[in-house]
């Protein structure tokens, strides 16, 4: 375990835990530790990303939109590598922190359509990720109830 679900992180920490190279993007591969950290940013007009967190009786879970501002998005880089991997860190930036959810799970993904960055309709990939505990633990719920 990296960090306990519920803590907020600064990204010089992330970088460095994760041994990420450079500028920390949406999905990143960490080559030596053979993982990928996934962050989701807050929906609003510069982001071209609209990820969905959900929870049903099921599962918890996070809609997550692929990689790519602008044009169609293709099966490349990051996509190809979360698609192949199957799972994911992932992580919640809110302003500039960045709230550790855990480990989730692919349980499939497809393509459909949303705006780009332009505002110009283009194909997008959806990654259904499933919580790897089912549903969160109490402290990554609260933090969540609070954003």
């Amino acid at each position: 375990m990296f960090f306990e679900e519920g803590d907020w992180i600064d990204k010089n920490t992330i970088k460095k835990v994760f041994n990420l190279k450079g500028y920390a993007r949406g999905i990143n591969a960490s080559k030596a530790q053979n993982i990928i950290v996934c962050i989701s940013a807050e929906n609003g007009p510069s982001n071209p990303y609209i990820d969905k967190w959900y929870h049903n009786d099921e599962y918890d879970g996070i809609l997550y939109t692929g990689e790519g501002q602008q044009g169609d998005q293709k099966l490349t880089r990051g996509n190809e590598k979360l698609a192949a991997k199957g799972k994911a860190h992932f992580f919640r930036k809110v302003k500039q922190k960045y709230l550790y959810c855990g480990e989730f799970l692919l349980k499939e993904y497809k393509k459909t359509t949303e705006n780009d960055i332009r505002g110009l309709p283009r194909i997008v990939f959806k990654f259904n990720m499933k919580y790897s505990g089912n549903h969160y633990s109490e402290k990554l719920r609260k933090e969540m109830n609070e954003l």
